[in-house]
């Protein structure tokens, strides 16, 4: 099981952009619908045996905005 990692400093976004595996990142607000909604079927698909090779993220805009990202 590959679990979904909170990602909080930019400084490993810039580390995992950089390391050559396959990364699923999500950009999410807590206060977005489409956010709540994605949620659980990113957490089961990260949570899936067949995907092991695979790492989720979930990245929250409003507390990591070092990408310039506008909501």
């Amino acid at each position: 099981m590959s679990p979904l990692y909170l990602l909080e400093k930019e400084d490993k976004f810039d580390q995992i952009i950089l390391e050559r595996r396959l990364n699923i990142m999500v950009f999410s607000v807590c206060w977005s619908l489409g956010s709540k909604m994605i949620s659980p079927t990113i957490f089961d698909l990260s949570s899936n045996e067949d995907l092991t090779h695979v790492h989720f993220y979930r990245i929250d805009i409003d507390e990591t905005n070092r990408l310039n990202i506008v909501n």
